[in-house]
């Protein structure tokens, strides 16, 4: 079985989250980037800041006589930055100085060094030894901790132990995020209610210096994107959690699923099957996490042949149902899917074309 313990740290990655994992050296966390770049088809950079002088970031000064000015020339891997389809790892983020640490925290935020803009498409991840094995390593101050999802990295060990007689290693699993923006809505709206019901989660009160990961805006919005991205491949629930306390902090990650797990939610594949009816009178925020969960698992059931035209069918109405009831944001692009899964399959008759046609007005409207 492929070792999946690294999957919600790669998933903060393709969604375009500051992500950092730190762990031991020889760890395979570089060689699992590199692997992810080349099944998305993308160029692999790995840039150590030890290794390196800030200019060599920040671009080497040229006079320009003719004009009297002097321009800063960026270097070969910097100027690929600007190009498309790129993957850039900062391996021992840690190691490099102060005035390196803010040069690639301009990268990492703005995608961007200078006036010089590096590709909206650059993919990014970091990485960090632990102090006690970075002997060069300097403290990473809690303004820019919190700009980063923090990953304690999981070291692939069976994959190591399989390949070590002949050499031959497995190729490191790293998942393909696909149509999280289906659940950004759903976990959204999670996010705010709790947040609401708990006010004093927003912000930290206190931060230590052993504090990694606690709560903020900007964190707050990593929970809701991270656990969006983690529908979309079918993660295993315990790694909500770690991905959640990445963001906030144990303690804000653990009351937040507790209120989750406190609304009772529907188990999409038995709502398809007929196995249990919804309750359309149930708050929503028990109701808005099962359409893009009915989704997921219809596609899913679709791939093993399990997946018949009467699920369809109920899929569809309820679907429908939820969207005249008021939670048009969480059905819109379901309902875009479940219309495909239709085809050939389940055709809607009059009175519920007609709802759908009513329905699709209202989501232009918004």
């Amino acid at each position: 079985m492929a070792f999946k313990g690294n999957d919600p740290y790669w998933v903060m990655v393709q969604l375009g989250i500051n992500a950092m994992a730190e762990g031991g050296s020889g760890a395979a966390k570089t060689s699992s980037a590199e692997a992810l770049a080349a099944k998305l088809d993308r160029w692999f950079y790995a840039f150590l800041p030890s290794h390196h002088l800030t200019e060599e970031v920040s671009g080497i000064p040229v006079v320009y006589r003719e004009e009297g000015v002097a321009k800063m020339t960026p270097l070969d891997w910097v100027s690929r930055c600007c190009q498309k389809m790129g993957f850039l790892a900062i391996d021992e983020f840690n190691t490099g100085s102060q005035s390196m640490m803010a040069l690639l925290l301009s990268v990492l935020e703005g995608r961007r060094i200078g006036n010089l803009r590096l590709s909206s498409d650059l993919m990014l991840c970091a990485f960090m030894n632990p102090p006690h094995l970075a002997p060069n390593a300097i403290p990473i101050p809690a303004s820019v901790r919190n700009r980063f999802f923090w990953w304690d990295w999981k070291t692939p060990v069976q994959d190591f132990l399989s390949g070590i007689e002949d050499d031959n290693y497995p190729t490191p699993h790293v998942p393909v995020v696909k149509d999280a923006d289906m659940a950004m809505p759903k976990w959204g709206a999670l996010v705010r209610a709790f947040l609401e019901s708990k006010p004093e989660y927003i912000e930290a009160s206190a931060v230590t210096d052993e504090d990694r990961s606690f709560p903020s805006l900007r964190t707050w919005r990593m929970v809701k994107i991270g656990c969006a991205g983690l529908d979309s491949i079918n993660a295993d629930p315990k790694q909500y959690i770690q991905l959640t306390n990445g963001c906030v902090g144990n303690e804000a990650s653990a009351m937040f699923h507790e209120y989750v797990n406190s609304l009772g939610l529907y188990r999409a594949q038995d709502v398809l099957k007929g196995l249990v009816r919804v309750d359309f009178t149930d708050p929503h925020d028990r109701l808005m996490r099962l359409p893009a969960a009915l989704v997921f698992h219809a596609r899913a059931m679709k791939d093993t042949g399990e997946l018949t035209g009467e699920m369809i069918g109920r899929g569809y109405e309820i679907l429908v149902e939820l969207g005249e009831r008021g939670l048009i944001d969480c059905v819109k692009k379901p309902l875009a899917v479940m219309a495909n899964l239709c085809r050939g399959t389940w055709r809607p008759d009059a009175a519920m074309q007609r709802r759908f046609g009513n329905l699709l007005n209202q989501i232009r409207a918004v």
